[in-house]
């Protein structure tokens, strides 16, 4: 596809000028003279302008229609002659919640890699609202999540389970013994910051065991696990993390798993990509994904 169908995909996506032409480097009057000479040639208006803000016409929803299957042609085209001379290329930019990022997908992408060394990979960490804000905006291609919540504009795929355990110190007085949900509410908690997928996941949880976050003796909000396991080895409390990030604090007995039967803190993992665009070499990264052997 040329450059001008390309901006104008990307001003249909955003629905402003200003956003399209950051997302493509140029400048603000570029992509407006793009889309008047497209316009032009087409014979058509394409957007509707009210004051500051843009909706597209009857024949930009046609023309929107047409390009990205044009592009999604062009895209499988070029991945599959790539392909036949074992010659895979692009430019694959990730995101992943915080949990996912550090101690799920780094293996991954390392084993794609090693299969696709002409794939260039990017990975951004962050809590799972600012991932999926960051795929709408364009600036990642995938964005792997922990949260529940569902936006309307994004595509979601399952991926893979994960549990959430609450854990203490060595150095507290906490036993082995089972934990039960009122003596949850008593005990000084840590938990992850706003936004995180994980808060998200034990708050609906509470919830569902007419338990509030109110309710809880909530000490401090912190915006890591990593930096949850470092204060709960001094700290005379609890926390609730998945059980991925803490499989070497339990091997080096730095930290210790309170088993409660009483409630349960289960999740899944899931895949989000923007509706309406389709690339093949991210298809073949979430296949790749999906498949992994863990």
């Amino acid at each position: 596809m040329d450059f001008r169908s390309l901006v104008f995909l990307s001003v249909a996506r955003n629905l402003n000028f200003t956003k399209a032409a950051e997302e493509l480097h140029i400048s603000q009057p570029a992509v407006t003279k793009h889309i008047k000479l497209l316009e032009e040639s087409l014979e058509t208006t394409l957007f509707q302008r009210k004051g500051n803000r843009i909706a597209l016409t009857d024949e930009g929803f046609l023309v929107q229609k047409h390009y990205l299957e044009m592009n999604e042609i062009e895209d499988t085209l070029t991945y599959e002659l790539q392909q036949r001379n074992d010659q895979t290329k692009g430019v694959l930019r990730i995101g992943g919640s915080s949990t996912i990022a550090q101690y799920v997908i780094p293996q991954i992408i390392a084993k794609f890699h090693q299969r696709f060394p002409n794939v260039k990979i990017s990975l951004v960490s962050s809590n799972s609202f600012h991932i999926l804000e960051m795929l709408n905006n364009n600036l990642i291609d995938i964005a792997f999540v922990e949260n529940h919540s569902t936006r309307s504009d994004l595509n979601y795929k399952y991926w893979m389970d994960d549990e959430l355990v609450i854990i203490t110190g060595m150095k507290t007085k906490l036993g082995m013994e089972e934990i039960t949900l009122e003596k949850i509410k008593y005990y000084p908690l840590i938990v992850r910051e706003i936004g995180s997928g994980t808060l998200e996941v034990i708050e609906q949880i509470f919830k569902k065991h007419d338990t509030q976050m109110e309710d809880l003796n909530i000490r401090m909000h912190l915006g890591s696990t990593e930096a949850m396991k470092y204060y709960l080895r001094e700290f005379e409390g609890i926390g609730i993390v998945s059980n991925q990030a803490i499989k070497n604090e339990l091997k080096w007995k730095e930290l210790k798993v309170l088993p409660c039967e009483e409630i349960k803190f289960n999740r899944t993992f899931r895949i989000s990509t923007r509706k309406g665009e389709s690339r093949r070499l991210i298809e073949h990264f979430i296949d790749f994904t999906l498949n992994y052997n863990f």
